[in-house]
């Protein structure tokens, strides 16, 4: 079998040789998706934006009666917008058992090569976009080619840790319930500065959520002096709050929060929150 066009072509002898490709297009460059992630092309689509999302996440669309979230190719990429319509792929995902969609300028044909033809490069994604497609790989000749590897696992809530950092005992309460619901143990503190002393003390947490509005301490001096001091650098911080002025969020980034949830939230809410950080609620 040959690919018509590529000076250099390999016959695939061995079906255990062959990657069946979807190829999509970002700009003018060709890409290629495996196949047998491919639920669907939607065709052209304008998608509604999500408010605060992370630049990967194009926003959503209507899907059988689902929202289905979509990931912008060009933000993987590190490319410039598209201003028109994204052609979606709907994407299943079955180690988690999820679909998400995949926004590119436009979807070609299907093409099939031989595995020796792929070529692994780094992978050049943002920290929090790579359990979307863990590695890039580029075909020798004309195409190039993006498509997973083994996909980073998430980790799931059995075994996870929560640092819920409110002086409200309600929110602490009512957000130690839900997590409780996910499998998360939980930890409380009433204001930045009892974190701290928390994490200061060798206690590890794989998440925090951190309220803004606090006595003692805030959320956002708390979670610069965090990063500052390297305290739990691994772990994700979710600033829970009711601010949504542009500048206040992008100061909250800028001083090392990964996410924001905003007050008042739903248990659905959350969920999505977490999976945008790579937890498996």
């Amino acid at each position: 079998m040959r690919i018509v066009g590529q000076d250099e072509v390999d016959e695939i002898q061995d079906e255990n040789d062959a990657v069946s490709l979807c190829s999509m297009f970002a700009g003018n460059e060709s890409f290629g998706i495996d196949t047998a992630k491919i639920r669907e092309v939607l065709g052209n689509r304008d998608l509604q934006r999500v408010p605060m999302a992370p630049a990967y996440i194009g926003g959503v669309v209507p899907y059988r009666g689902e929202v289905l979230t979509t990931v912008n190719f060009r933000a993987l990429l590190g490319k410039g917008e598209h201003t028109e319509a994204s052609c979606v792929l709907v994407l299943d995902d079955d180690e988690a058992g999820e679909r998400f969609g995949l926004g590119v300028d436009a979807v070609g044909g299907v093409v099939t090569v031989n595995r020796k033809m792929l070529e692994a490069n780094p992978c050049t994604l943002e920290a929090r976009a790579k359990w979307l497609f863990d590695g890039a790989y580029k075909m020798r000749g004309d195409w190039a080619v993006s498509t997973k590897r083994k996909r980073a696992k998430r980790k799931r809530g059995a075994g996870m840790r929560a640092l819920i950092v409110d002086d409200s005992s309600f929110i602490r309460e009512y957000l130690r319930h839900l997590l409780d619901r996910m499998g998360i143990a939980c930890e409380e503190a009433v204001d930045g500065s009892d974190a701290l002393t928390m994490l200061a003390a060798a206690q590890t947490f794989d998440l925090m959520l951190l309220d803004v509005n606090m006595p003692v301490m805030n959320g956002l001096e708390c979670v610069k002096a965090l990063r500052e001091a390297r305290l739990s650098p691994q772990m994700k911080v979710m600033m829970v709050t009711t601010e949504a002025d542009n500048s206040f969020i992008s100061t909250a980034l800028d001083n090392g929060a990964d996410e924001f949830l905003m007050k008042p939230f739903t248990p659905e809410s959350l969920r999505e929150k977490m999976l945008l950080l790579g937890f498996a609620a």
